[in-house]
C-alpha cells in the first residue's frame, strides 16, 4: 500500500515518480472536488473564526448548488452549506485559500453532498442518501460539460462517514464490507476518472481508523488514507473547528495535487 505522509523529503521522492504510477497529468483538466458522507464533510466549523476576506466571493472555487442544480462562486454564508444557508463550514474554505497560493491550477467545481448525523447504511447502494449522490453528481457532471467543451472532469471524492458509526458501535466489518460495496459501484460509474480521497478520523477511534487503511490498501492507485493524527486539534473534537478545519484541507488539497498531477 502506497502511504504519502506530509514531509520534504518524500515530496522531493513522489515528484521524482514515473507518470505510470499515476493517471498522467491533470492540471489543466476541471476537477470536481466532492465531499460526502457525515457532518464534517457539509461542515462544522464556525464561521465567526473566518477573515473578511474568506467570507467574501472565492473566484477560484464554483460550488454546486443541490437545489437550483447549477453552479456559482462560492461565498462561505451564502452557499456552502449542503442543506441551506448556515453559520458553519466545512473544508470549502481552506480549498479555496490553498487555490489562493498556488494548490491547483485546475478549474475547480465543488459539489458538498454530505448529509451530518448519518451512517454508513444510510449510503449504501439503493438507499435514499446514496441515489441522492448519484442524482446531485450527474447533474453537477452535465453542467461542467456545457461550460467546458465538453470537457470530462476528473473527480476527487473526499469521503468521511465514520464518526457516528463508530459512536452507535457499528460492526467494524459490517462498515467495511458496505464501504467497498459503495467504492465500487462509484467504480464502475466513473471509471478510472474517480480517486478517493479518507480522512482518519479522531486517533482514538484505531479500530475504524484500521479499517480506512484496509480500504486504501484494496486499490491503492485509486483508493488513498490521510493521516491527520499530527495536526492541531484534530483528535479532541468529534466536530473539527479552526484552525484544524483548514489545516486538514490544505493536506487534503496536497494529496489531491500530488496523486493525480504526476
Amino acid at each position: 500500500m502506497k502511504k504519502i505522509f506530509f514531509a520534504t523529503a518524500l515530496l522531493t521522492a513522489v515528484v521524482g515518480c514515473t507518470k505510470s504510477q499515476y493517471i498522467g497529468k491533470v492540471e489543466y483538466k476541471p476537477i470536481v472536488i466532492k465531499y460526502v458522507g457525515e457532518s464534517n464533510t457539509t461542515g462544522s466549523a464556525a464561521d465567526a473564526a473566518l477573515s473578511t476576506y474568506e467570507l467574501g466571493v472565492r473566484k477560484n472555487v464554483k460550488i454546486f448548488n443541490n437545489s437550483t442544480y447549477v453552479f456559482a462562486d462560492l461565498q462561505v454564508g451564502v452557499n456552502n452549506v449542503s442543506n441551506g444557508v448556515g453559520t458553519y463550514h466545512g473544508w470549502e474554505v481552506g480549498l479555496a485559500n490553498s487555490i489562493d497560493t498556488g494548490g491547483l491550477k485546475n478549474s475547480v467545481y465543488l459539489l458538498k453532498t454530505g448529509i451530518s448525523g448519518t451512517k454508513i447504511e444510510t449510503w449504501d447502494t439503493g438507499q435514499a442518501n446514496y441515489n441522492r449522490d448519484l442524482r446531485l453528481t450527474d447533474s453537477a457532471f452535465k453542467r461542467i460539460a456545457e461550460v467546458s467543451n465538453g470537457a470530462v472532469p476528473v473527480m476527487a471524492v473526499v469521503w468521511q462517514d465514520a464518526i457516528n458509526d463508530a459512536q452507535g458501535l457499528t460492526d467494524t466489518t459490517v462498515w467495511k464490507q458496505t464501504a467497498l460495496r459503495i467504492f465500487a459501484s462509484w467504480r464502475v460509474k466513473w471509471g478510472d476518472s474517480l480517486h478517493i480521497f479518507m480522512p482518519h478520523i479522531q486517533p482514538s477511534f484505531t479500530d475504524y481508523n484500521s479499517c480506512i487503511t484496509s480500504l486504501a490498501a484494496v486499490n491503492p492507485s485509486y483508493n488513498h488514507e490521510i493521516q491527520i493524527s499530527d495536526l492541531s486539534g484534530a483528535g479532541t473534537l468529534v466536530h473539527w473547528q479552526e484552525p484544524t478545519m483548514k489545516l486538514m484541507s490544505a493536506r487534503i488539497v496536497w494529496y489531491i495535487k500530488t496523486i493525480l498531477w504526476h
